[in-house]
Order: C-alpha cells, then sequence, then structure tokens
C-alpha cells in the first residue's frame, strides 16, 4: 500500500498558514460574487431591452372595469408596493446621478410610465413600458428599481382581475414627484388579453344592410308565388306579344241601326 496522503484542515492550515488561507478564500468568494453580479446584469439587461423593443401593454382602451369597492383595497397596495420601489429608485438611483445643470440625468421633465403587473402571490409577472423618457439611462433606472423592490407582498383578492393578476400604470420622474403612489393608476381588467371591438374608421361609410319592410325590384312582401307579369290566366309567351289595339264599340240610340 502507498503512503497515506490524507491531511486534516487542521493540519493544512498549519502548513499553509491562518491568514494565507483566509485571503485565498475572500479573494476566491470575491472572484465568485463578480461572476455571478456580471451574470445577473447580462440577464438583467436583456430583459431590459426586451421590454423596449415589445413595448406592448396589457391595458387598452376599452378594456377596464370600474374599481367601485377595489379602490381602497388598490391604495393600501399601492402603499406597501411604493415602500419597496422608492429606496431603490429615490434613494438609490436620483440620489446618485451625476451633479450639473449640464448632465441630461437633471433634465426635470423626464417621465417614465410602467406597466407593473403582479401574480396572485406578489412575485412580478410583467414590467412593460407605457412611456419612455427619451433618454435610455433614465428608463433603465426607473425600470431596475422596480425589479430591485422584489420580493412584493401578495395582493388582496378583491383588486385581481379576471386573470388573477394585479396591474398598475406607474410613473417614475426627475422631479419631486419621483414615484409617489400619486403616479400610480391601478386598473381591474375583466377580460384581459380579450382585444375590444375595432373602432369605425371615420373615413369608411358602413355598407347599408337590405331590408325586407319595402317594395324590392317592384316586389312587396308576400308577393311570393304571384305572377309578375300579365294577366290573370295569360301565359307569358302571350304577355310577350304586341297587344292588337281594340276598335272602340259604338253605341246607337235606342231605334235607329248602324248604317
Amino acid at each position: 500500500m502507498g503512503p497515506d496522503l490524507r491531511v486534516s484542515w487542521q493540519q493544512f492550515e498549519n502548513v499553509i498558514g491562518e491568514e494565507e488561507l483566509r485571503e485565498d478564500r475572500e479573494r476566491f468568494v470575491a472572484e465568485q460574487t463578480s461572476r455571478s453580479r456580471g451574470g445577473r446584469h447580462r440577464e438583467r439587461w436583456a430583459e431590459f431591452r426586451s421590454a423596449l423593443e415589445n413595448y406592448a401593454t396589457n391595458v387598452r382602451p376599452g378594456n377596464q372595469t370600474a374599481l367601485n369597492t377595489a379602490a381602497d383595497p388598490f391604495a393600501a397596495y399601492e402603499a406597501k408596493v411604493h415602500r419597496r420601489i422608492h429606496p431603490n429608485f429615490a434613494e438609490d438611483f436620483l440620489a446618485n446621478l451625476p451633479a450639473g445643470a449640464s448632465s441630461p440625468f437633471n433634465d426635470p421633465t423626464l417621465m417614465t410610465k410602467l406597466e407593473i403587473v403582479f401574480n396572485r402571490d406578489g412575485t412580478l409577472a410583467e414590467l412593460n413600458f407605457v412611456r419612455r423618457s427619451g433618454f435610455t439611462p433614465f428608463d433603465y433606472g426607473a425600470w431596475n428599481a422596480v425589479q430591485r423592490g422584489r420580493p412584493y407582498p401578495a395582493p388582496p383578492e378583491e383588486i385581481l382581475s379576471g386573470d388573477g393578476r394585479v396591474y398598475f400604470h406607474w410613473g417614475f420622474y426627475r422631479n419631486g414627484r419621483q414615484c409617489g403612489t400619486f403616479n400610480a393608476q391601478p386598473f381591474l381588467l375583466p377580460a384581459p388579453g380579450r382585444a375590444p371591438p375595432p373602432a369605425l374608421d371615420p373615413g369608411v361609410t358602413p355598407e347599408p344592410q337590405p331590408t325586407h319592410d319595402h317594395d324590392h325590384d317592384g316586389e312587396s312582401e308576400g308577393d311570393e308565388g304571384e305572377e309578375p307579369d300579365g294577366e290573370e290566366g295569360v301565359t307569358p309567351d302571350e304577355a310577350d306579344r304586341p297587344r292588337r289595339r281594340r276598335r272602340p264599340r259604338l253605341r246607337y240610340p235606342s231605334g235607329t241601326a248602324a248604317t
């Protein structure tokens, strides 16, 4: 049998040195963390690019219904969601933007509006763009703030749409409005994904529908089975022949005769 090369951790530490092993562990952890973050950043950026390119929203004119009794539960849930978003957008993103009036980040008119869709358990189902600011880095800051706010609390049953999801349109501003709940607009969708009926083009006149109330081509309702032309008892061939002109019958006074 060969020599026993198994070494305990204590023996290994005594040979290499405790300090050197600690530094090696820290370098390894830092390297793995960097790789993991780099991978997550690439995935996050790919998701962001997809949201920019698709630019499709679920809320469309005509597919919502009034909130009614769901208004108060919506307001309570908005506050919970805002508490998750605000630290990432206002305290992390906005507070660390480059200073200077010439920086495009300091344009007070910048505003990005997102459609935020939550599943029944509070997980983020979709994050779509409703309106872009015109400055992509600002759009990314708003979009990333919502992504970093996970996990979100589960919404109450009262605010679930027909598909079991929750829908918000939420504005993110460079000015004092920031990401406040007054920028959030909730929606109830009875049948998400079902397109509303198409609107008529004002330049196109709809074709008239045939009616059967009045005469049509000389025929009136109830004329079925009747002969359209000719006199009763006259065949079509006879009706097509030119009719002979009848001579007027002369009447004579009584007591006289025709000459």
